[in-house]
């Protein structure tokens, strides 16, 4: 909590500056103050460290789990004891911290992420529990934090300030088996009008407190046209059957100014696209998840919903089916890579010498990608947390950026790669605790399309366009002449032989081919060559934010477009893919024999 104007108010009756140093476990009730007050310096620092997650105190950085030393926490209690002997208010911070520790060891998250949380649990008890000096020390502890926030609300409740909601979590988690307590602080909080919409997520008498959140929801100041409508406060009067419809036909009015307000947008031309499909993607996830979730709906009320509804999937279709438009917003990037002419001469000598080098070209190491992106990552990290929308005028269709992932073997096996990375790279600046298959997918964005641009430009260099393409077709012996159906009976192909893999390896087979080609993947977990390119096929045929061949063609979106690269990696994949059979036919004949 020491930050910002929280900070501010909290240096008026205690100290809160912080010193990076290591703890002088030295320290004895005949050292000084000065002494005293250079290590709750210390401790603030270490107090700053930490924030709540999912109930409890984890490290600000990488979110790990705390643990502190026995020298710690003893220390710790030697500067409560000897604030808490001189009636000083500098105890305050140190009893919040230690009751929010208590918490934190005693939580579910905890104990399920921990493995010696029990000797944990047993040196807190050691240390602070049987404590000589105070024989109920927990509740000292609760008492001073219950102090604390109320001091807090009181300086911060007419202040509209953020810092409260953080107050609001480490209260109501802090006193969650103290009832009173926390009934006090949510009463206090609601009267002060203080984050309603947060509030009712502890609130535990929420019949009797309704009075607060019907004059919330009535206050049309808490909707405006930009402002996010409390969802969660919503299903949860709803549950309780408190859903009035006087809240209901308010909710409703101003969902259909909020329509009307996006279709004037629309119309303008000088509106920024981007900023209405995001506003539309809000207000549609809110209907339709009120649509299925409030059930105290009516039946007109939900016709009007769903013409809301009907109407905001009409708008987005025209705006992005409006090519013109959407390419005079977008921003332009280009990037300029200087290759020898050598280099270029000898590869293309290479893959002409043996077509089978192409494949290894086209490949990309997806785990060194990871660790690329990561590395990258920790360096710019602005770059991957904002939304991007990869937009498709001709089809209307439109994918953002952390939308449309399916869980598969390929997301948990680079997700473990992506966490043991970043656990042995302590040296990373910013980094991800989840989602790195995501931040693999959002790297390749870019990267896999220009490796194979670049295969396919050092032929047309060298020897004439569409040298490469020809030559993929004539050396497949396909006796046609349209991409487009070339496209399709390779990807058919593919998962052909995906299937007779199958087989051999006696696995079940379904009509998905993005099933089978999960089930495939298990059997190569511990290979890595194999498993990569079994990844390969995956990005380019199925990952909705890779190629996506698979569903494009199913959809016939590659009509009267440039399918060169898409025909390039299907081919190198029948190259890898017919290759890993033939290694198993063979050896499956030899076991029969």
């Amino acid at each position: 909590m020491l930050y910002g104007e929280i900070q501010e108010y909290l240096k008026t009756f205690i100290e809160c500056d912080a010193l990076n140093e290591k703890f002088d476990y030295s320290i004895n009730k005949e050292s000084s103050p000065d002494i005293y007050l250079k290590e709750l310096k210390k401790f603030n620092n270490t107090y700053n460290s930490f924030f709540m997650n999912k109930g409890r105190l984890v490290f600000m950085i990488n979110n790990y789990e705390i643990i502190l030393r026995e020298e710690d926490l003893n220390q710790i209690l030697k500067l409560f004891l000897f604030y808490k002997k001189s009636n000083s208010d500098n105890c305050y911070l140190i009893a919040e911290f230690l009751l929010s520790y208590f918490n934190t060891i005693n939580s579910k998250e905890y104990k399920r992420n921990v493995s010696n949380y029990k000797e944990v649990k047993d040196i807190f008890k050691k240390i602070i529990l049987n404590n000589k000096e105070d024989k109920d020390i927990l509740s000292t502890f609760k008492q001073m934090s219950f102090e604390l926030y109320n001091k807090i609300i009181d300086y911060g409740s007419h202040k509209d300030n953020f810092f409260l909601g953080d107050v609001l979590d480490r209260a109501c988690i802090n006193f969650n088996k103290d009832k009173s307590l926390k009934r006090k602080i949510i009463k206090k909080l609601l009267e002060n009008n203080v984050y309603p919409s947060r509030v009712i997520l502890y609130d535990e008498n929420i019949k009797a407190n309704f009075k607060y959140y019907k004059k919330y929801l009535l206050d049309y100041e808490n909707y405006s046209i930009y402002s996010r409508f409390p969802d969660e406060m919503l299903y949860i009067l709803d549950k309780n059957q408190l859903l009035k419809n006087s809240i209901i036909k308010l909710i409703i009015n101003n969902i259909v100014d909020r329509t009307n307000m996006l279709q004037d947008k629309c119309d303008d031309e000088h509106e920024n696209f981007i900023q209405i499909i995001s506003e539309i993607d809000y207000l549609k996830t809110f209907l339709n998840n009120a649509l299925n979730r409030l059930t105290m709906l009516s039946c007109c009320h939900k016709k009007k919903m769903h013409e809301c509804l009907i109407n905001l999937l009409y708008m987005k279709r025209i705006l992005v089916s409006d090519e013109d438009r959407v390419n005079s917003q977008m921003q332009e990037f280009k990037y300029e890579q200087v290759i020898p002419n050598d280099k270029i001469d000898e590869f293309v000598s290479a893959v002409n010498d043996n077509i089978a080098v192409l494949y290894s070209s086209s490949v990309c190491n997806f785990e060194k990608e990871l660790e690329q992106s990561l590395n990258i990552y920790a360096k710019y990290p602005m770059s991957y947390i904002f939304s991007s929308y990869n937009i498709d005028s001709a089809s209307q269709t439109y994918l953002k950026s952390e939308d449309g992932f399916v869980d598969s073997v390929f997301m948990n096996y680079y997700d473990e790669k992506g966490k043991i990375f970043t656990n042995k790279n302590t040296n990373l600046q910013n980094i991800l605790t989840k989602g790195y298959y995501i931040q693999l997918i959002k790297y390749l964005k870019h990267q896999f399309i220009s490796y194979q641009q670049y295969i396919i430009s050092f032929f047309d260099l060298k020897e004439g366009k569409r040298s490469l393409i020809n030559k993929l077709i004539n050396q497949g012996n396909f006796k046609l002449y349209n991409d487009y159906v070339i496209l399709a009976l390779t990807v058919a192909q593919i998962e052909n032989s995906i299937i007779d893999l199958l087989k051999i390896k006696g696995k079940n087979i379904t009509t998905n081919g993005f099933n089978n080609l999960n089930e495939l993947a298990k059997e190569y977990l511990n290979d890595d060559f194999h498993f990569n390119g079994l990844m390969y096929i995956n990005y380019i045929l199925y990952e909705k934010h890779g190629l996506n061949i698979r569903n494009n063609i199913a959809h016939g979106n590659y009509f009267g477009k440039n399918i060169e690269v898409q025909m390039l990696t299907t081919i190198c994949a029948i190259m890898f893919i017919n290759e890993l059979l033939r290694k198993e036919t063979l050896e499956n004949d030899k076991n029969k024999k």
